[in-house]
């Protein structure tokens, strides 16, 4: 059976991704971190992820954030 990979796109500001890594962390080992803050994030691998998992680009926005209200 094949194991499956995870990765997540980790923010350590926030709340919400801090609390994902520690379910992450309790679920498997076979896990790889991405401080997409630090590294970026590729254009072409953010399409693809958005693509193949139907998420709509304004669910990615943080809208309480003080750059998305300024």
């Amino acid at each position: 059976m094949k194991q499956s990979f995870y990765q997540i796109y980790h923010n350590s500001r926030c709340s919400k991704s801090r609390e994902s890594l520690e379910l992450l962390k309790l679920k498997t080992e076979n896990y790889k971190i991405i401080r997409y803050l630090e590294v970026g994030i590729d254009e072409n691998v953010l399409s693809s992820i958005l693509n193949s998992k139907n998420i709509p680009k304004d669910d990615l926005i943080r809208k309480n954030e003080i750059t998305f209200k300024n």
